[in-house]
């Protein structure tokens, strides 16, 4: 039987208890998300509509763009952190299972 081989990185990789989130949490991220998303778009329409000050329209744009990008900065470790836990527990079966086959020399290796 061969040694184990260390884990590859992947998506599971550098993964802690920290990044796993609960349903409560990992929900109120999303509306949070949604929300400024939302908010901003809003806010792009009111200054597209009302005439907005030239000095205001630089401002505007600047928060249009960056605040859902913020406030989506958390959404990646949001949402696959149980798809991660259930990934790393598939791979470590599927390397259980590897280990266990027998191995035999290749056909064509003379």
């Amino acid at each position: 039987m061969r040694a184990p081989t260390p884990a590859a990185p992947g998506p599971a990789a550098g993964l802690t208890d920290a990044d796993v989130l609960d349903p409560r949490q990992r929900m109120a991220r999303w509306a949070f998300a949604l929300a400024t998303a939302l908010a901003c778009a809003g806010l792009a329409a009111a200054a597209a509509l009302v005439p907005a000050p030239p000095g205001a329209i630089p401002m505007v744009a600047i928060t249009c763009v960056a605040m859902p990008m913020l406030a989506g900065w958390q959404l990646p470790r949001a949402a696959p952190a149980r798809h991660r836990r259930e990934l790393r527990a598939a791979v470590a079966q599927l390397r259980r299972e590897l280990d266990a086959l027998p191995e035999v020399p290749h056909p064509l290796d003379r």
